[in-house]
């Protein structure tokens, strides 16, 4: 009873330190707690709190992916490069999209079919999709059409868009995680690999799948960074992997799985 104990109060350091952190600002910046600066915060905050949720699956079912920072990056510039040349948002969308999921399958092909570690097949992709950014964008900065900032930069009944999306994907996650086979999958694996594939659990398919996720969603995120900045370069989302991968630990997560 007493280990039990000791286990909630150790789940309940982040969020005391988080709260303590957002008392001492309140009281020492009168506007901090502004509708405005709320707003701000939320936006600012969405693209590293909607890949924590793919992070954190990532990191459960025992792998690592660091390229998303540089895959958001080259996911913006293809979103950009195609919406300069055909004029279609829609399409500019599709683009980002699908190529953060090629990207991501192709890391979950070489960890899950080439026996690779996730560590080294992402800081492979992290420096590769990095420089293709660069190469796409040629070293300057791409801009958006007017119409685009709605995405990120739109409300609903005064909500911003953002908050509602990250609201919503924290909601879908949690109950894929809790409710379904794929998410108790997950967990079964990154506790023990061998054990889940002795009970029947394909392993592979489950990494393979959690690896284009993480992707998948990096390409929806790169589309919604550039609509809240509406600009992108190559240089962007530097080192948001660190950001997002500090956070999932701090929140409790286990990097062993």
């Amino acid at each position: 009873e007493r280990t039990g104990v000791f286990k909630y109060l150790s789940s309940l350091q982040a969020l005391s330190v988080f709260i303590v952190m957002f008392s001492i600002m309140s009281i020492a910046l009168p506007n901090f707690l502004s509708v405005i600066n709320m707003s701000n915060l939320s936006k600012q905050l969405a693209i590293s709190l909607i890949m924590g949720i793919v992070m954190t699956m990532v990191i459960v079912s025992g792998e690592i992916d660091l390229s998303i920072g540089s895959v958001i990056c080259l996911c913006g510039i293809v979103s950009g490069a195609v919406i300069k040349q055909t004029e279609t948002i829609f399409l500019g969308v599709l683009a980002s999209i699908a190529a953060g999921t090629l990207i991501g399958l192709l890391n979950g092909v070489l960890i899950t079919f080439g026996k690779m570690p996730s560590f080294i097949v992402t800081l492979g992709s992290m420096m590769m999709a990095r420089s293709i950014a660069f190469v796409v964008s040629d070293g300057r900065v791409l801009s958006f059409p007017g119409e685009y900032r709605v995405i990120g930069q739109g409300d609903i009944i005064g909500i911003p868009n953002l908050l509602l999306i990250v609201i919503i994907a924290y909601i879908f996650a949690y109950i894929v995680m809790r409710s379904t086979r794929f998410g108790h999958y997950i967990y079964s694996i990154g506790s023990n690999k061998t054990a889940a594939v002795l009970s029947g659990i394909d392993a592979d398919r489950i990494r393979l799948s959690t690896m284009t996720i993480s992707g998948l969603v990096a390409g929806i995120c790169g589309v919604l960074l550039t609509s809240r900045v509406m600009a992108i370069q190559a240089d962007a989302a530097r080192g948001l992997e660190f950001e997002v991968i500090a956070g999932v630990i701090i929140g409790g997560t286990s990097l062993k799985g």
